[in-house]
């Protein structure tokens, strides 16, 4: 018998799988379903998540795992050759821009989470 609150279609899902589903849904979503390569539509069940700068050894030595590990690192994107096409690894240039661009994300989230827990905290004032 199944606990209470749980939903079938989670049996045998862990929260990490979920976490990734997600966040795969939040990109896709994003994104409008659009293969950002070729701009075409990409259904949700055919899709794959390119990384702009690839997800290697040498780029995660190079501009770190918070930067390979972001949503803004991963975009919508057929399989195959519309997937290396978004691969931006060659471009140095556009690469710095994407990292500038995903350390203002960053520090934006950092503030509104250090906005919501002053907030938080003023109602014991």
């Amino acid at each position: 018998m199944r606990p209470a609150g749980i939903l079938p279609r989670y049996d045998g899902i862990t929260r990490k799988g979920l976490e990734a589903y997600e966040e795969r849904r939040a990109i896709y979503l994003r994104d409008r379903g659009l293969c950002q390569a070729c701009m075409k539509s990409v259904a949700f069940s055919d899709f794959e998540l390119a990384h702009r700068i690839a997800n290697t050894k040498a780029n995660r030595r190079r501009w770190g795992s918070w930067v390979i590990d972001h949503p803004l690192n991963t975009c919508v994107a057929h399989r195959g050759r519309c997937n290396d096409a978004c691969n931006i690894g060659g471009r140095p240039a556009s690469c710095a821009a994407l990292v500038e661009k995903i350390k203002a994300a960053r520090s934006r989230a950092e503030a509104e989470q250090m906005h919501s827990s002053c907030d938080k905290g003023s109602e014991y004032l």
